[in-house]
């Protein structure tokens, strides 16, 4: 069997940021996001995938929009190449919109206007939050469905499918000889590896550790180090995807079990192999004592 790997994209986009009147817009994207992108004709994005291998998926809730594609180690980069061209160069045709609209409605019509614990439930977050934008479905009013065209998408789709909040750092020498992804919000370029590890820190909300080679196992173990020192009370978070690290999970509970890790830090390392559990689990982390708060007896 082939290694798999998971590309997950998430946006910082929900149905709580759409305006009034445009209620429902994250979810159509969710629809339109499988289209047409500038240079690639309609559904072939979704084709190339299927002829690699891959699985892919997409789901929309209050605060975000998420797509996640599963696909063999050796296709990733096609992932990433489909990614990017979707993000900036997505095409909103008449025609495609009007499409999807009558899937989204029809959707609409099944899962609440036809279903009594849907229309509940709708029922029921719009009077639980009656002054929050989380009182109008993911899924979008029918008015507001009808109503969607080609330009009001576009100015939804140019607001929040973009880029932002994504922040680079990579050593000066592999400025040429590797991808300096110009694109980013920021980018620094920083003199050496050290630097770079240290600026990460500094940047960082936490460490999410994909599967990946030496230079990934060199980050995650040096994140694990200072943590373990108190140069950073950060969650270091490793997704085993397809059982890719159950070798280094086992490996360090040996080291735990022979002491060369103390028992203290054993959590340090959060492993999970669902990315959304791993989110949760890193959210509620709760920095473990250091190597220098800790008493004689501790050591």
């Amino acid at each position: 069997a082939s290694p798999l790997v998971t590309v997950n994209v998430w946006y910082h986009v929900g149905s709580k940021d759409e305006p009034a009147g445009k209620n429902g817009f994250a979810h159509l994207f969710e629809h339109l996001m499988f289209n047409e992108v500038e240079g690639r004709k309609a559904g072939e994005f979704d084709r190339k995938l299927e002829e690699a291998g891959a699985e892919s998926n997409a789901s929309t809730w209050l605060d975000f929009t998420q797509y996640n594609v599963s696909i063999p180690k050796d296709q990733l980069p096609l992932v990433v190449k489909l990614e990017s061209e979707r993000m900036s160069r997505l095409v909103l045709r008449d025609p495609q919109v009007k499409s999807e609209k009558e899937v989204v409605a029809n959707e609409r019509r099944l899962r609440v206007d036809d279903d009594l614990e849907g229309a509940a439930s709708e029922l029921l977050w719009a009077t639980a939050f009656e002054n929050h934008a989380y009182r109008w479905p993911t899924i979008g009013w029918m008015k507001d469905i009808q109503a969607y065209t080609s330009e009001k998408l576009k100015v939804f789709y140019d607001q929040f499918y973009i880029p932002s909040g994504v922040i680079g750092v990579i050593p000066e020498a592999l400025v040429g000889t590797e991808v300096a992804h110009r694109g980013c919000t920021e980018l620094h370029v920083v003199p050496g590896m050290h630097e770079r590890k240290k600026m990460f820190t500094d940047l960082s909300d936490g460490f999410l550790t994909l599967p990946g080679g030496v230079g990934t196992m060199d980050e995650l173990w040096e994140a694990i180090s200072w943590a373990q020192l108190g140069y950073h009370t950060l969650p270091v978070g490793l997704l085993n995807a397809a059982g890719f690290y159950d070798k280094l999970i086992e490996f360090n509970a040996h080291m735990v079990s022979v002491g060369f890790i103390r028992e203290q830090h054993k959590g340090i390392m959060i492993a999970d192999a669902d990315l959304d559990r791993l989110i949760d689990r890193m959210e509620t982390y709760v920095p473990h004592k250091t190597i220098f708060a800790m008493k004689a007896d501790d050591l």
